[in-house]
């Protein structure tokens, strides 16, 4: 049975880089409440990258 050709080649693509933001609300974690993009993103995560229950509340912010 034959494979259907794929015609797409992204050789050529631009990586799609996609921007969000997110608010963290007032909480019992101590983080600030306020809107987090990118980097401030990653470092909230690295910051707290040993409280499991801290990574799950963001986590719970970013399903939102």
């Amino acid at each position: 049975m034959d494979e259907p050709k794929d015609d797409f080649d992204d050789s050529e693509q631009e990586p799609l880089v996609l921007r969000f933001q997110c608010f963290i609300p007032e909480n019992e974690y101590g983080i600030e409440e306020g809107y987090y993009i990118g980097n401030a993103l990653v470092q909230l995560l690295r910051d707290n990258k040993d409280k499991p229950d801290v990574i799950q509340f963001i986590a719970d912010m970013l399903e939102e």
